[in-house]
């Protein structure tokens, strides 16, 4: 997951890819690891994204290839 806090203010955490997206890309290979999404640890912010599209996926195939699951 790539996140970026603006300003360096934990205000707005610009996603590419979310906890949730790479649980669920785990699955598919049936690994099961909890993830917690950052809204669930830090109060009063912002969250934007995840990506779509071909960023998105090259994301999901740079995670699984980090796990060495692709």
């Amino acid at each position: 997951m790539c996140r970026r806090a603006r300003l360096g203010k934990l205000v707005t955490i610009e996603d590419l890819s979310s906890a949730k997206q790479l649980d669920e890309w785990l699955d598919t290979v049936q690994v099961s690891i909890r993830f917690n999404p950052i809204n669930e640890i830090v109060a009063n912010i912002v969250v934007k994204g995840p990506a779509t599209g071909k960023l998105l996926e090259g994301i999901k195939k740079l995670q699984l290839e980090y796990h060495n699951l692709a």
